[in-house]
């Protein structure tokens, strides 16, 4: 599983503070996570207490159809998943319910200032379903995320230099307001989880935007 470039620049800021503060080391280390690229996970073996989730995510990034972004889940505290450039996800997990609770995309100002941007998803859960071989179809999740671009520079001018790059990257959390629709295509999805794990059975059960 690669390292996603959230968590890679969270390690970076983690090994700065761990040179100053070594006593840290354990506590800091609990925030350095990974990420898999979201239409790569393996289909081929599922474990008995394993299930599949599948939908699509669109994200919106301030007019960017196409940007970096990485997905959080129920409580951890890094990212699991980095949205795929044909935004299909899909998500392998033995938890006993899933949620998709916050999201970072990554805006870039200029050669010299860039950040990645937090946000909280306010979205439903989805409970475990009772067999490994029925996939759950969680529908399509349009992200429509806008941002105030100044944001980006205020929180890299008080970020360390990158390592090799005269960039700073800093972190702006609960950026901008995000507008969130959900639809269903289930029939597109039944063919694209049967062409990728024909055993597979998908039923629906969509995620909803909730209301604070």
């Amino acid at each position: 599983m690669s390292e996603s470039a959230f968590a890679r620049h969270r390690r970076q800021k983690v090994m700065r503070l761990l040179q100053r503060a070594p006593a840290l080391a354990i506590l800091l280390t609990a925030v350095i996570g990974c990420a898999t690229t979201s239409n790569e996970i393996d289909l081929k073996k599922i474990a008995q207490k394993e299930r599949i989730y599948f939908g699509r995510v669109y994200v919106n990034f301030n007019g960017n159809t196409h940007p970096r972004c990485e997905l959080y889940v129920n409580s951890d505290l890094a990212p699991v998943l980095k949205i795929a450039d044909d935004n299909l996800v899909f998500y392998k997990t033995d938890r006993e319910s899933l949620r998709f609770s916050k999201i970072a995309c990554y805006h870039e100002s200029s050669m010299y200032y860039a950040a990645w941007h937090l946000h909280e998803l306010n979205l439903s859960k989805i409970e475990k379903s009772d067999s490994n071989t029925a996939a759950t179809y969680f529908g399509d999740l349009h992200l429509d995320w806008k941002i105030e671009e100044k944001d980006t520079v205020t929180s890299a001018e008080s970020a360390p230099f990158e390592e090799v790059t005269p960039k700073r990257v800093g972190h702006v959390k609960d950026s901008g307001e995000i507008r969130i629709s959900v639809d269903s295509k289930f029939e597109a999805a039944k063919g694209v989880v049967s062409s990728r794990a024909p055993s597979l059975v998908l039923t629906e059960k969509l995620i909803t935007p909730e209301k604070n």
